[in-house]
C-alpha cells in the first residue's frame, strides 16, 4: 500500500478546517452571551473588548487541527488503496494546493488583526446554549 502524500493531506485539512467547523453559543462565568468557533473544542470566541475582535486559544486550536489533519489522513489512505483514486488524487494535488494557499492566506491575514487576543489555553468557563455547523460562507445550521 503507497503512504499518503503528506503535502496532500496538509492541503486537504487546511481546506476542511476553513470551510467546515461547529459554532457554539454559550454563557460565560460572568459575562455576556458569547459565539465560539471550533470543533471538537472552540478554538476562537468574539472578544469582549471591542466589536470585530476575537480570542484564540492555542491548546484547542492544535486539538482541532490535529483531528482535521488525522481525518484527512484517514481520507487520502482509503483513496490511496485504489489505483482510480491515486490517480485523481495526484491530478487534483496542485490545485488543492494553491487553493489550501488561499485559504491559509486569507486567515493568516483575518487571525493576525491588531485587536485579537491570543491564549494558551481558554481562560474562562462557559454555560453550553446552543450549537450548529458553521459553514465558511456564513451561513450556520
Amino acid at each position: 500500500m503507497k503512504k499518503p502524500d503528506l503535502i496532500l493531506t496538509l492541503s486537504l485539512t487546511i481546506i476542511v478546517f476553513t470551510l467546515v467547523t461547529k459554532w457554539w453559543m454559550v454563557i460565560p462565568v460572568d459575562g455576556r452571551e458569547t459565539s465560539m468557533l471550533g470543533f471538537p473544542l472552540p478554538y476562537a470566541a468574539d472578544a469582549w473588548h471591542t466589536s470585530m475582535a476575537q480570542q484564540y486559544f492555542a491548546v484547542e486550536f492544535l486539538v482541532d487541527l490535529l483531528l482535521y489533519f488525522l481525518i484527512s489522513w484517514s481520507l487520502i489512505s482509503t483513496f490511496n488503496r485504489r489505483t482510480l483514486g491515486r490517480r485523481w488524487l495526484n491530478r487534483l494535488k496542485w490545485p488543492l494546493v494553491f487553493l489550501s494557499l488561499l485559504f491559509l492566506t486569507w486567515n493568516t491575514i483575518w487571525i493576525l488583526q491588531p485587536n485579537n487576543l491570543f491564549y494558551w489555553s481558554r481562560p474562562f468557563d462557559y454555560e453550553f446554549v446552543d450549537s450548529g455547523v458553521q459553514w465558511w460562507w456564513g451561513d450556520r445550521k
